[in-house]
């Protein structure tokens, strides 16, 4: 789920009367009250009630009646069915009671109905429903919650049950979801928490991860979800049968700088409609739109752009507890995180020089990255421990591990235009050796890839050519030529290359005659990493344009494309999850399923060889009736045949059988 934000109005309607402070504001909504059906009920420190009706354009006439009943600061108001109910800081609770006789006038009038002053505290909030479940809830600055019952001929209220302590510290807001028999509360301890209507049981506790309170309640009955804001700018989004939080983001004031002012930031209320929804604050009112049903989850943690990604797979006996996914970024910050909800795991710091790249091999225990100034490290992922190795004139932009033999290689390359060969063979006193340094490019190299059988590995760079090179030797074995931009990003699949471009395209080439087979226009922007999902087939790549794709690159088809507000720089697959794992210039992370692209194939296929399956039962349903038709036509001429055949013998037979002067007309007269 995303939200995307937008504005309301800018031009809103000024009601001017309140001599205080407006303490509480709701808006009552009935068929046939006031001018379009509803009415804006406020009450303030000047100790009234003022009903509204919003759809006057003549502020001075907009407000239709003022109450006035209580000795102190209105705190709460509720509506339900004509009545309404006040609380107030005089310790009192107030029940308003339309006149009678006036239902066929525009506007009601509120008259006292009942009050109720053996209150130990003053009350902060209420909810009300009437009807079937008909109920009165208070919460107070205690923490405590009481309920009334509601008879409603005649309207009377009388105290049910008091739960005492239903919260540590003062109850802030209430909400009743009269549906799910489930009264919501927020409180000064941080907490929200679900109360059981018919007996007051707590159901369920929420606690803020960011130790503040939770400001504002709202329910999304249409998706069965409640939303919660709270004092530093986040909107939760919880399903409260899973008891999970779908969503948490920080919504930041529109138009305005990031600030720690807690006033500023705090979200008085929310309201959701059809997709939408409201978010108020002390200076502002803004609508976001809740877009659902997105195929990808985040995860965030680094502050600069995300430029590479690996994953660490468990094996032979090894657990899933030993998985994880890595993650390299601008901030200079390698991050491990967990392959199956993208928690946070670890953090490791580069301090000396930026890191351009980053690397992890299943041929080698440690991370690689390349940096800014020309040195690689390993990383040794658990202790954070490093070994530094130099030999490069400018930035290691990429970097492959090969067996050569009995010897682990580390391939590197970047800005000078060389390609470094170093064994990293784990042995007794022995420390990774600079083998070779081999001039590859005139220019930038960006990309660089290995093939673990051939024997070669290829290079990629700003002068628009692919080179293939012998890793026995280093001597250049081929140039492949055809890409009209700077070469990003290599990946092979048995035996095909395939090249990645700033001109937006993907090549694919075959190593045996290092010849160009075909070319996929991939995306409208230079594409920033490839993979070859060889279980499947799959070419994934990625780009600046926000789409992460995925082709049948042997038919030059797209099979999946998914789109995210972020650009993105690198991508992984997560075989254990079957997920692709990208980057972004925007220091996300993003999960996409891959299985759901393999579900769609098969299903697909399934539909291909059930229409295959159906054509062919049809064709030889047609050749069976035909057989039918042709030998029911077969035996009709048969029989025809054989009754012409009987017609004829029967005459001869009737001749016979006739005497001969009837045979010949009788005789004369």
């Amino acid at each position: 789920m995303d939200v995307a934000q937008g504005h309301v109005d800018n031009r809103p309607q000024l009601l001017t009367g309140h001599t205080g402070a407006v303490s509480c504001l709701i808006l009552a909504e009935e068929e046939g009250l006031g001018l379009e059906g509803h009415l804006l009920l406020s009450g303030g420190a000047d100790r009234t009630i003022r009903v509204w009706d919003p759809a006057i354009k003549d502020p001075s006439k907009a407000c239709v009646q003022t109450l006035r009943g209580h000795g102190g600061t209105v705190s709460s108001l509720a509506f339900c069915d004509g009545v309404l109910v006040s609380t107030s800081t005089d310790h009192t609770i107030q029940v308003w009671k339309p006149d009678e006789g006036r239902e066929l006038l525009l506007y009601p009038w509120f008259s006292p109905h009942q009050r109720l002053a053996n209150l130990d505290c003053w009350a902060t909030d209420l909810a009300l429903r009437l009807g079937e479940t008909a109920g009165l809830y208070v919460g107070d600055e205690q923490g405590t919650l009481s309920a009334y019952r509601v008879q409603t001929s005649p309207l009377q209220l009388t105290r049910w049950r008091r739960q005492p302590k239903a919260h540590s510290l003062g109850i802030t807001r209430l909400l009743l979801l009269a549906q799910e028999h489930l009264l919501v509360s927020a409180s000064y301890d941080n907490t929200v928490r679900l109360f059981d209507t018919q007996t007051g049981t707590a159901v369920l506790t929420i606690e803020n991860m960011n130790k503040c309170r939770f400001s504002a309640l709202c329910w999304d009955s249409a998706h069965q979800e409640l939303l919660l804001g709270d004092e530093v700018g986040f909107v939760y989004l919880w399903n409260i049968a899973a008891e999970k939080c779908l969503k948490c983001e920080r919504l930041h004031e529109a138009g305005a700088a990031a600030t720690n002012n807690r006033a500023a930031l705090t979200i008085r209320d929310l309201s959701v409609s059809n997709g939408e929804l409201l978010v108020s604050r002390a200076a502002s009112c803004d609508y976001w739109l809740l877009v659902r049903d997105q195929k990808y989850s985040e995860a965030k943690g680094h502050t600069g752009a995300v430029i590479a990604l690996g994953v660490h797979e468990a094996k032979g006996e090894a657990s899933a507890e030993d998985e994880a996914v890595y993650s390299a970024s601008l901030d200079n910050t390698i991050r491990a995180w967990n392959p199956y909800d993208m928690s946070s795991l670890s953090v490791l710091h580069e301090t000396s020089s930026e890191i351009s790249c980053m690397l992890h091999s299943p041929l080698c225990a440690f991370l690689l990255t390349g940096n800014d100034d020309g040195t690689i490290r390993l990383w040794n992922p658990d202790s954070g421990s490093t070994i530094t190795l130099t030999g490069h004139t400018n930035t290691v932009c990429c970097l492959d591990v090969v067996v050569r033999g009995r010897a682990d290689l580390l391939l590197s390359a970047g800005f000078d235009g060389h390609v470094g060969v170093w064994d990293i063979s784990k042995r007794r006193y022995a420390m990774p050796r600079l083998e070779a340094m081999v001039r590859a490019h005139a220019q930038e190299i960006l990309c660089l890839k290995a093939h673990p059988l051939k024997g070669t590995f290829v290079t990629g760079g700003n002068d628009k050519r692919v080179r293939v090179w012998s890793l026995q030797s280093y001597e250049l074995l081929a140039t492949l030529e055809g890409h009209t931009e700077a070469v990003t990003c290599l990946a092979f699949d048995a035996n095909f290359l395939l090249s990645g471009s700033e001109d937006g395209s993907v090549r694919v080439w075959d190593m045996h005659s290092h010849m160009a087979l075909g070319r996929i226009a991939a995306h409208d922007a230079p594409v920033e990493g490839i993979l070859v999902v060889a279980e499947y087939g799959y070419l994934v790549s990625c780009s600046t344009d926000n789409t992460v794709r995925v082709w049948d690159y042997g038919a030059g088809e797209e099979l999946k494309a998914w789109r995210h507000p972020e650009e993105f720089r690198c991508i992984a697959y997560q075989r254990s999850t079957e997920h692709i794992v990208a980057g972004t210039d925007q220091h996300s992370i993003v999960s996409f399923p891959l299985s759901e692209v393999v579900a769609e194939q098969q299903a697909l296929r399934d539909q291909e060889r059930r229409e295959e399956e159906e054509r062919l039962a049809r064709e030889a349903a047609a050749v069976a009736a035909a057989a039918e038709e042709e030998r029911r036509r077969e035996e009709e001429a048969a029989a025809e045949v054989e009754r012409l055949r009987l017609e004829e013998l029967g005459l001869e037979e009737e001749d016979e059988d006739t005497p001969r002067g009837q045979k010949k007309g009788g005789r004369k007269r």
